[in-house]
């Protein structure tokens, strides 16, 4: 099962039951282990996770009389913490700190799943999202723990998909299983190239681009549909965190997977280290079993990453 690391993560979600199997590999092995974990979502994300965690042979009724899961309805939980209808740091401190760090202290380690943040946002609330944010950014940086904070994949489009690239941006990485199964992508077809400057409407673009040529292209399992623009938006934020201020996007065709290779325009006279490898890793830890292969590379342009997604052509 896969391993979180300690920080602050983001997770898009489709469905319930994709949610929950995701959420499931995260979570059952450290139930079997003793430790805690706390999950606040909406009641069919609840009941899906609950379902998926039983299915894993996970005790959950022995779970709960322990203490160790804790399920709690988002709506319920986020207005407990509002005073005035806004995020109280005061009222934050006295229940999350009670709440994760006392789970933390009985088991000895702790992992939480909310969709509070994404409920303030749907509910219009964009500065309140960004108050509570800093408001667990503040207490992971105290006492670092998993967090995985949930959004649906819908959010990434249309008139939130700014608002969500900004909010989502404050987290350390996007979460995805990576495999080792196939190497760097050796000759591949020729694709697309889209060329674009880093800023605000970077990711709506690149999403779009993504979508449209797989579209095209004859991809209509929604399974890939839905992939591609969460993987894309990671290798964005990564080329943005390295500073980059262009990045050139292309698809091509591998064998029977696509390719998405991000260069960015941030030349470095040295190969990646241990320390950047094991950070673009982390980004990659994503969402169930997203990506087939990732990579990273310096080259005389600047810095390439790439993720490799199982190609599913119509018939």
């Amino acid at each position: 099962m896969p391993v979180l690391p300690a920080a602050h993560l983001v997770h898009f979600y489709s469905t319930p039951e994709g949610l929950a199997e995701s959420l499931c590999g995260f979570f059952a092995g450290p139930l079997k282990r003793g430790e805690s974990v706390m999950i606040v979502a909406r009641p069919e994300h609840r009941q899906a996770v609950d379902a998926a965690l039983r299915a894993a042979g996970v005790d959950l009724t022995a779970e709960i009389r322990a203490g160790r899961y804790v399920s709690l309805d988002v709506d319920e939980t986020l207005d407990s913490f509002l005073v005035d209808d806004r995020p109280d740091r005061e009222v934050f401190e006295a229940r999350a700190r009670g709440m994760v760090l006392g789970a933390k202290r009985r088991t000895g380690a702790v992992h939480v799943y909310g969709e509070m943040i994404a409920t303030l946002v749907g509910r219009g609330d964009i500065v309140g999202a960004m108050e509570f944010e800093s408001m667990w950014g503040d207490l992971l940086r105290e006492s670092p723990f998993p967090l995985i904070c949930g959004y649906p994949r819908e959010a990434l489009e249309g008139d939130l998909a700014s608002v969500v690239d900004g909010v989502a941006s404050v987290h350390d990485a996007f979460v995805a299983t990576r495999s080792g199964r196939r190497g760097q992508p050796g000759a591949s077809q020729p694709g697309a190239v889209l060329d674009v400057p880093v800023g605000p409407e970077a990711g709506s673009a690149l999403r779009r681009h993504v979508r449209d040529l797989l579209t095209t292209w004859g991809y209509d399992d929604t399974g890939v549909l839905d992939d591609a623009p969460v993987v894309v938006s990671e290798l964005l934020g990564a080329a943005t965190r390295q500073g980059a201020e262009r990045v050139a996007l292309s698809l091509t065709f591998h064998e029977d997977d696509v390719v998405m290779s991000l260069l960015d325009d941030v030349r470095h006279e040295l190969p990646p280290d241990e320390e950047e490898l094991a950070d673009a890793g982390r980004s990659f830890a994503m969402l169930g079993l997203l990506a087939d292969g990732w990579g990273v590379e310096r080259t005389g342009e600047g810095t390439r990453l790439w993720a490799r997604l199982h190609r599913h052509a119509s018939t």
